[in-house]
């Protein structure tokens, strides 16, 4: 007796993490797993192809998804769609399509941030999926966040164009009242709305088929770690992803710039302006993630990041940098203060 489509995919497992927190790093390492399957890349575009699914289906567009939002022909349309772009973990082809008379499953692994305002649709498609959140440090996500705004990189909707610049990332509900917000205000927002969402949808699901994973621990413990999330997954830690584990990890393939701990320097003073925002999402996450993971550390204070922004401003000031500030303009450390009369009071200028 032939096999649905959707009964060949058994217990799919989905990455459910804010954008630039380190899921692709994450994807590229779990889909080394000869067990796993994947598209090879993220599924936007497999995703929205269906009319239903798509962003413009409602009014205003987002990408939220929830039960709702299921129909009965979504199962099978959007399991097949899965298993026509499987590839293994080699990246070789997998021809599963015609194969619905075999006894055979295939387990699969998917990551695309926009997911994260898509948990309850998931859980309606497939109840028996698998989800791993994981977050990363505020100060460093949302930094990185600015940069890929400014990069160009990231752009999803290119004919949506708000003061940040053309729309980039996922588009929550309610982006219509940041068309005018900063850029810094922008990205903290989308982190604190994608963290946010994913506790309070997780949160409605079973704990056990739940791993929560802070980006750190991931980078910093990568083999035990993988190693734990094989067990969860109910898959085997093979040779070959052990292997991978043990040694540096490659950049992920959207990696801007050389990963560094304190990259988040130069966007200190646009940092200084949003961090307390994220507080009640920070503690959101750690009441959620509980003693499963690491939590999240807030070492940081608004005094400072104002140092830091004062002390890259006096940096620019001394190598004569074009973008220095006014002398009598605002203070980049985001003090309230002018510049000659905060950070600038100590520079040699």
């Amino acid at each position: 007796m032939s096999k649905l489509y959707s009964q060949i995919l058994e217990r799919p497992v989905f990455i459910m993490a804010a954008p630039r927190s380190g899921s692709t790093l994450l994807f590229e390492t779990l889909i080394k797993a000869s067990e796993l399957h994947s598209i090879g890349d993220e599924s936007h575009g497999l995703i929205e192809q269906f009319p239903a699914l798509r962003p413009d289906r409602k009014s205003p567009p987002s990408n939220q998804l929830d039960a709702g939002d299921f129909e009965p022909g979504l199962r099978e349309d959007l399991s097949k769609a899965f298993i026509d772009s499987l590839v293994d973990s080699n990246g070789a082809q997998v021809n599963k399509n015609h194969d619905t008379d075999s006894s055979d499953s295939v387990r699969i692994i998917e990551k695309t941030p926009k997911n994260i305002l898509r948990i309850p649709f998931f859980d309606a498609l497939y109840p028996d999926a698998l989800f791993i959140f994981l977050y990363r440090n505020p100060l460093q996500n949302i930094s990185s966040i600015i940069d890929g705004w400014r990069s160009g990189n990231f752009v999803t909707y290119g004919g949506l164009q708000v003061a940040a610049g053309r729309w980039s990332f996922l588009l929550p509900p309610g982006w219509q009242e940041k068309r005018e917000a900063a850029l810094e205000s922008m990205a903290a927002w989308q982190w604190n709305i994608a963290n946010q969402t994913a506790v309070e949808e997780l949160s409605r699901i079973n704990k056990q088929r739940i791993f929560c994973l802070n980006y750190d621990q991931f980078l910093q413990q990568t083999a035990d770690t993988v190693s734990r999330l094989c067990t969860f997954m109910g898959i085997s830690y093979d040779a070959g992803l052990a292997e991978h584990c043990e040694q540096p990890l490659p950049l992920s393939r959207y990696t801007l710039s050389k990963p560094q701990q304190d990259k988040w320097k130069k966007n200190a003073a646009k940092l200084a302006l949003v961090m307390p925002e994220t507080r009640p999402v920070v503690d959101k996450i750690n009441r959620f993630v509980g003693a499963q993971s690491l939590p999240l550390s807030e070492t940081w204070t608004l005094a400072s990041l104002r140092e830091v922004a004062g002390k890259q401003a006096r940096q620019s000031v001394t190598a004569g940098a074009a973008s220095a500030p006014s002398r009598n303009g605002p203070c980049p450390c985001g003090s309230g203060k002018k510049y000659k009369r905060c950070h600038g009071a100590f520079s040699p200028v």
